[in-house]
């Protein structure tokens, strides 16, 4: 039935493409409105328009946000008609013909809280239905945005991604093999910080000494293995420079201002002394041992290695590739924030402190491929040893005794002052970063042909 209407768009879209973007956004829009979504095959025509928008020339970068703010602002649509309503939803002609929908997505919202607006956005059938729901359930807003912000950077890679893909490979000359092996990357990247983010969930000492073994044994057999993986490596580097822009340039180089040492150094120093004020001797121990081993392991990987990094900023870094030190701290620092902030607290609490802090240092990692300052299996380096460390340290420090739990009044100080001090380091680093990652198209260009 769709695809009667649907194939003749499609059609006039790839000899129009210029109005690509537009249906990209208007798309996202309407399978993220309120009951609209249930009728309309949302995600199956943004993999087709991202296949088309690949094949047409138009950016990823471009493609992902248009789709993010489509899917905002349906959400943020969506809620406030719910707010309006309250208790007067029910009484809507499609739900008395469809009585289970709203009291499904009630118990669904009630049962999960907050981390049902982020675990929602990806299941189909609820995703019109939470928004909606939260609203008319009195939500606070503030809370509301933060999520569907979140969760709307989020769901729209998981279906512009994968088209896309499928249409740049159609304007390349790179084997398929690479795509397989790209999207194999991609998946075992995105499981790295799920599995550290299901060890943070479930905690004990049992899980921290597992966690600490396995990722020490993937770290040292990465370690070894990378050379098989250079292709990959140069591939994927070649594929990220082509699609650079001067916009997109500006937020790689706030967001690798985050791993920058001199932010991670001083807002962890910062950090120590005011727990140590606070009489919190182990948990300053504990981010301290976290952060610095991290650093420390991380250049003492990178000597015994010895890689050259890629041939892409003008001026060369100083120091070797792998593993990479800006993801390897940024992920320590999270996870050492994550047993921080999350001790004592319930299990949905538990989801959006793990998900708000593994977020930033993901966006670090992609940075750092994005400014070609690292390959693939650097950052892959990176998180391994970052999670070696963290869980090494953290099973040492509650060998007899579990850290304590900060009172909800300093843990509102600490997240201020971490906030503060990541943004006003970042920003300043950025202005720095300029002439750093100054870079040349061309010479990475050439390795990967168009047609």
């Amino acid at each position: 039935m769709f695809d009667a209407w649907i194939s003749p768009i499609l059609q006039w879209l790839e000899l129009h493409p210029h109005f690509i973007l537009l249906a990209l956004g208007l798309i996202g829009l309407v399978e993220c409105i309120a009951f609209v979504g249930l009728f309309l095959p949302g995600t199956a025509i943004l993999l087709a328009l991202s296949t088309l928008a690949a094949h047409s020339g138009v950016s990823l970068w471009s493609s992902a946000l248009v789709v993010s703010a489509g899917s905002l602002m349906g959400d943020l649509l969506s809620y406030q008609v719910g707010r309006s309503q309250g208790t007067h939803l029910a009484n809507w002609s499609i739900l008395r013909k469809h009585p289970t929908w709203l009291p499904l997505a009630q118990q669904f919202f009630q049962k999960y809280g907050i981390p049902s607006l982020l675990i929602g956005k990806f299941i189909g059938p609820v995703r019109p239905l939470l928004p909606i729901t939260a609203g008319s359930l009195q939500q606070r807003p503030s809370v509301f945005f933060i999520i569907s912000v979140i969760s709307s950077l989020g769901w729209p890679l998981m279906v512009v991604i994968p088209g896309w893909f499928v249409g740049n490979a159609l304007n390349t000359d790179l084997p398929l093999r690479f795509w397989g092996e790209l999207a194999a990357a991609a998946s075992v990247f995105a499981l790295l910080y799920t599995l550290n983010g299901f060890w943070l969930y479930k905690g004990g000492q049992r899980h921290h000494s597992q966690v600490a073994v396995l990722s020490l044994v993937a770290l040292l057999a990465l370690t070894f293995a990378w050379p098989h993986l250079a292709q990959l490596d140069l591939q994927t580097s070649a594929l990220l420079q082509r699609h650079r822009h001067a916009e997109l340039d500006q937020v790689m180089l706030f967001l690798t201002g985050l791993g920058d040492f001199s932010s991670q150094f001083v807002t962890t120093l910062i950090i120590a002394a005011w727990l140590l004020w606070r009489g919190s001797r182990r948990t300053c121990l504990f981010i301290i041992s976290s952060v610095f081993g991290a650093a420390v392991l991380s250049d003492m990987l990178k000597a015994i290695v010895g890689r050259a990094r890629p041939e892409v900023i003008d001026t060369a870094l100083s120091s070797f590739s792998y593993p990479s030190g800006h993801t390897s701290a940024a992920t320590a620092f999270a996870l050492a924030l994550v047993v921080i902030f999350s001790r004592d607290q319930s299990a949905s609490r538990r989801i959006v402190i793990i998900t708000a802090a593994l977020l930033p240092a993901l966006a670090v990692a992609c940075s750092r491929l994005y400014l070609g300052a690292h390959w693939l299996t650097d950052v892959f380096g990176g998180v391994l040893l970052a999670t070696t460390t963290t869980a090494s340290v953290l099973w040492l420090i509650e060998r007899k005794t579990p850290l304590p739990a900060l009172p909800a009044t300093q843990r509102r100080q600490l997240l201020s002052i971490t906030l503060l001090c990541l943004v006003l380091l970042s920003a300043w680093n950025m202005l720095n970063n300029q002439t750093i990652y100054a870079y040349s198209t061309p010479t990475v260009e050439q390795l990967l042909p168009a047609h």
